[in-house]
């Protein structure tokens, strides 16, 4: 329940619960500062009272000291008298002498009229008090209490008068405590009014950082929303503390890589539809052919059938590489083993040398007898290899040449592909391992454009690195480096 109170009453934004949390902490501190603060000085004034009340009764009670052996004659009274009257007049106070019983031998106020009091005075001894007890054992004491007379408080301090080393007489001073009370109640006021204006500054100061932290919070979450109703432009601006510009960096990065990757899945839906429209047209057209004509003319039906048997295959690897693309980007792989490659380099090798031959094309196979063992899936390498020699093959005029080569290095597995065919463009070489993408000279030729970014993406999902370098006019190499296993401690050179 109170949790749930808390929740409903409690600010909902982070700038609000920002700013009240620090208004709470400024409150709790300032107010216990002030307080500690305002008690210290309260109990330094009532201190400083009593210490300057303690020494006029110590002066006094030594200035009257003289005067008691000779009280009980009329100009030693008189004298008396007149002292206690003037230190009276200079303090404020009042002053009475009394003697051991307590009997007032002189009085400050002894000429007061009566109708200037507000109680009437009582007669005879006075009261034994403590500090009045403690003067007649010989040392000084004070006390806070009411006045007997008045009624208000008082401050009363009690002096011993001696006389050869005895207690003759008991000196009292009063001072009334309003004073006191005044100047403590103006310290208070002084510290309250300063811990004020300390505690609205540090609320103006608690809710400026509040809003410096939480503006750029806001902005984030307003680009955020409109990234997420389309607008994929839209970026944060950094601001605000090192936290939040950190952030929206990141937040900034995350949406080039969320655009990026949109981007690129409409590029590869877009050249999947473009890609699988194209046998499926040319299915499509001798189908109607046969539709139309097959009948009456049986030559075209030994014409179009392996056309339509071609246009097929090729549509079926096209979607082999599409899913195989697809599981790959999604992390999964099939078992992969420790296995020596050379065998299968040899294999494929032997599968493509008859189409070299036919192509007019030198095909050289530079593998040594073994290998280190890589962890591969074969099925997989024969895609990768076979992918690799096929580029070559369509790239390489007849009258090149094409190698295949594989070597140890430094721990790793290199296998090459060369060819000395015309060679890629600078231009696009940042681009030639994208799905779909062919230069502007080879958009006439068959294929998908999907071989290099099948091989990469296979060849990186084993913990290897593919790389191509071309010259125009000179050729091409596509080399791969798969960790060797045991071989990882290694780059490649």
């Amino acid at each position: 329940m109170v949790i749930g109170w808390l929740r409903r009453t409690l600010p909902s934004s982070l700038a609000g619960q920002l700013a009240l949390g620090t208004a709470l902490l400024l409150l709790v501190g300032v107010g216990s500062l002030v307080a500690w603060t305002g008690l210290r000085l309260q109990r330094a004034i009532v201190e400083q009272a009593e210490h300057h009340l303690e020494t006029q009764a110590f002066l006094l009670s030594s200035a009257l000291s003289g005067h008691v052996e000779r009280i009980t004659q009329a100009q030693a009274r008189e004298e008396v008298s007149a002292l206690v009257a003037l230190y009276a007049q200079g303090l404020k106070a009042r002053v009475v002498l009394l003697d051991r019983s307590l009997q007032p031998l002189a009085r400050s106020d002894e000429h007061e009229e009566e109708e200037h009091r507000e109680r009437e005075r009582p007669k005879g001894p006075q009261p034994a008090t403590q500090e009045l007890v403690s003067a007649l054992a010989g040392t000084e004491q004070h006390a806070i209490r009411p006045d007997p007379e008045t009624g208000k408080p008082y401050l009363f301090v009690a002096s011993p008068v001696l006389s050869r080393g005895e207690v003759r007489a008991v000196l009292q001073l009063g001072m009334p405590m309003a004073p006191v009370y005044a100047e403590i109640r103006r310290t208070w006021t002084a510290l309250l009014a300063s811990g004020g204006v300390v505690l609205l500054a540090g609320l103006a100061l608690s809710v400026a950082m509040a809003r410096y932290i939480a503006r750029p919070l806001a902005q984030i979450t307003r680009t955020a929303n409109a990234m997420a109703q389309g607008d994929l432009s839209r970026r944060a601006r950094p601001a605000g503390p090192k936290e939040t510009r950190q952030l929206a960096q990141a937040f900034n990065q995350m949406a080039d890589q969320v655009q990026e990757t949109l981007a690129r899945q409409e590029a590869f839906a877009v050249g999947s539809a473009h890609e699988l429209r194209t046998p499926l047209t040319a299915i499509r057209l001798r189908l109607e052919m046969l539709q139309e004509h097959g009948l009456r003319d049986p030559s075209l039906t030994a014409r179009y059938i392996p056309e339509v048997l071609r246009e097929v295959e090729h549509l079926q690897r096209l979607v082999d590489h599409l899913l195989e693309l697809a599981r790959l980007r999604r992390g999964q792989t099939p078992p992969r083993v420790p296995q020596d490659l050379a065998p299968l380099l040899y294999e494929e090798a032997e599968h493509m040398a008859p189409l070299m031959e036919r192509a007019g094309i030198v095909f050289q196979v530079e593998v040594p007898p073994h290998l280190p063992s890589v962890v591969a899936n074969a099925d997989e390498m024969r895609v990768v290899v076979r992918n690799l020699l096929d580029n070559a093959l369509k790239n390489t005029p007849p009258g090149g040449t094409v190698t295949l080569e594989a070597r140890p290095q430094n721990g790793w597995v290199a296998i090459a592909v060369r060819d000395t065919g015309k060679g890629i463009a600078p231009q696009h070489l940042p681009h030639v391992f994208e799905p779909f993408y062919r230069a502007e000279d080879e958009r006439g030729r068959r294929g998908a454009g999907l071989g290099l970014a099948l091989v990469k993406e296979i060849t990186t999902s084993m913990g290897g690195q593919v790389s191509l370098d071309s010259t125009p006019g000179h050729g091409t190499t596509v080399t791969l480096r798969l960790p060797a296993t045991g071989g990882w401690q290694h780059s490649p050179a």
